[in-house]
């Protein structure tokens, strides 16, 4: 079978970090199985699709997912947008009424809070709709056809109970008495997201819906859907979500709910993709620092956990300092070019991006890290004060320089110089690289010396 899946997301805003970890899985498990990967837009819910697609297609390039299908791919014979595509739902309406499994509905919304009113005291697991409008006859529906009110359409839930098979949860089975009877299309004419998005896999031809766990309940309704249609049931895999730091749904105003947050903090797309793979799935190997390939070759949707995980920033802070010293210096160059050009700083030679890197935990810290490297006047950090405060420095950088001067690499001068004042460690180091640079931590100290040169090496010691 050719493996073909789907992420479709509300073009709501910005792109939720546990939409992107989705589309992961489904980008992995399509590359890895040589399949295809589409993006489809869930814009039936006019309240929650103010924004237009672009944003989303612009984050999933810059993470360098790349989209088989799409509706901004050229010469597109179908449309991709559920908005589009009401002439198509229709039709397969069509379908289930000469079938004779589905019902004008005229509640009102008064109607049905009224109807939910009365039935507080019942859990919300047997909640449904209480089928008032199943029996009307053509003679009542005339009635309110003539008084203007327009019908809603039913979707009627057979009897008996309806099983499916899940990749990670298993076999399931529901008692369809306790499925309502949902709405297919609106009394406004528009089809809600349970109806297009069954209509839209099938006739996609998606063989695979990978998803959040969230969505579990909504099985069994969309399965009872495909069978009415005559549609090929989908194989299932429902993924654990993604909480926050404290346990609870990612919510959609944190703002670090988005990717454009990370973003435009300077992460690199490559750590939040090597970050949000391992969030319920585990690689089986000891390094957890992967590239894309590496994820794709090892990656197997059925070793995904059941259990939900939460997002820890500091373990991705791990993981972007880890890809940070990874990156080639080109790239370092090219990422961190927004952040220089806001901070008024040129471009820096390929020499300086490969120590500058170094100092970067993100790309906003490069014009902090590239600073030193590039101009004279830069601040010193606070933390150096209690170094370049002790008496011995003058004579440790008098005789790294007359050292260096007379042959010594800057590292044996480094060594001759503390054995000779017995001096060593951070009371060493520490100042040298505070003047160098205006930090205690950074490269070796010789490897700065390569990137600003050996004239300012020693114009910088002279300071004191």
């Amino acid at each position: 079978m050719s493996v073909k899946v789907r992420i479709a997301p509300a073009p709501s805003g910005d792109l939720h970090i546990g939409n992107v970890r989705t589309a992961l899985f489904n980008y992995f498990f399509a590359t890895k199985n040589q399949g295809k990967f589409i993006l489809r837009i869930d814009d039936t819910d006019k309240e929650r699709s103010e924004f237009g697609w672009n944003n989303i297609v612009d984050l999933f390039e810059w993470l360098g997912i790349n989209f088989d299908e799409g509706p901004h791919k050229l010469h597109n014979t179908v449309p991709y947008e559920q908005s589009e595509r009401g002439a198509i739902y229709s039709e397969q309406l069509e379908v289930l009424v000469k079938k004779g499994v589905v019902y004008d509905c005229f509640c009102s919304k008064e109607d049905l809070d009224k109807s939910r009113g009365a039935k507080e005291h019942v859990p919300d697991k047997i909640q449904k709709y209480a089928r008032t409008c199943l029996g009307l006859s053509a003679e009542r529906k005339e009635e309110l056809l003539k008084t203007g009110t327009r019908p809603s359409i039913r979707f009627k839930i057979p009897e008996g109970n309806t099983t499916f098979t899940d990749l990670l949860c298993g076999t399931k089975t529901k008692n369809n008495a306790e499925l309502s009877d949902l709405i297919l299309r609106r009394s406004d004419g528009s089809f809600t997201y349970p109806f297009a998005t069954v209509v839209d896999d099938a006739l996609f031809g998606i063989t695979h819906i990978i998803r959040g766990k969230d969505l579990l309940e909504n099985t069994p309704f969309q399965v009872l859907l495909y069978r009415a249609l005559e549609f090929k049931v989908p194989v299932f895999a429902h993924i654990p979500l993604v909480l926050d730091e404290k346990g609870a749904k990612l919510s959609k105003r944190d703002k670090t709910a988005s990717v454009n947050f990370y973003k435009n903090e300077g992460y690199l797309p490559e750590a939040l993709i090597n970050y949000m793979a391992l969030i319920g799935w585990n690689p089986g190997r000891k390094n957890e620092v992967l590239t894309r390939e590496e994820i794709i070759s090892t990656f197997d949707i059925k070793k995904v956990t059941d259990s939900n995980a939460r997002f820890d920033i500091a373990k991705l802070n791990y993981f972007n300092r880890a890809h940070m010293r990874q990156i080639e210096p080109e790239r370092y160059i090219e990422l961190a070019k927004p952040f220089l050009e806001r901070a008024g700083l040129s471009l820096p030679s390929i020499q300086v991006a490969l120590v500058a890197r170094e100092s970067s935990n993100l790309l906003k810290d490069a014009p902090t890290a590239i600073l030193p490297y590039v101009c004279d006047n830069f601040p010193i950090g606070l933390e150096c004060n209690e170094y370049l405060s002790k008496e011995q420095v003058p004579a440790i950088c008098s005789e790294v320089i007359k050292l260096c001067k007379t042959g010594a690499s800057v590292k044996s001068a480094i060594d001759q110089a503390g054995e000779l004042l017995k001096v060593k460690g951070k009371d060493l180091h520490f100042p040298i690289r505070a003047l160098l640079i205006g930090s205690t931590s950074g490269p070796a100290i010789e490897r700065i010396a390569e990137a600003i040169g050996m004239e300012k090496f020693y114009q910088r010691l002279e300071r004191k």
